[in-house]
Order: structure tokens, then sequence, then C-alpha cells
């Protein structure tokens, strides 16, 4: 599946990294600058809300803590002693 994501949220997503999509942690499978892409498997299909979305729906999106913390320091420009 294919979400669009907005500008704020594109750069804390890398491909083989985590999102979590109305609270279901998941594998990012490709990540453009406008959309994130996830596969999804039949168990989390049958057991989520995910399952039900229809072309349109809007979803939460959690970007991995990781990646804001990676961005933050580029943000900063690496480690300071301050």
């Amino acid at each position: 599946m294919t979400f669009d994501v907005s500008a704020d949220q594109a750069p804390y997503l890398v491909e083989k990294g985590a999102v979590a999509l109305d609270g279901v942690s998941l594998t990012v499978t490709a990540v453009t600058r406008q959309t994130v892409q996830v596969a999804l498997i039949p168990y989390t299909l049958a057991h989520t809300s995910l399952g039900h979305l229809q072309c349109g729906d809007q979803v939460n999106v959690e970007t991995d803590i990781l990646g804001k913390y990676v961005v933050r320091q580029y943000q900063l420009g690496g480690m300071t002693d301050d």
C-alpha cells in the first residue's frame, strides 16, 4: 500500500526503516518526497484496521524515532559539547 505523507514527515522516512500507520508498526518498502509504501501480509490485513482501508482514507502516520534523532543531529551540525 502507498500512502501520501506531509513534507514535514518525509525526511524521517527511509527504505527499510519503520513507520507506524494507525498504530501498526510496519517496515517501509519504498519512499519518495510525497509517499511512503509498505507491504502488508494477510495476517496484518485481517487483524488490524488497515485491511478495511479504502483509497483516500486518512491514517495517522508516526515516523521512527531513530530518524528523528538523526535529522536533529544533522540540523545541529553533529554532536556538540555545549
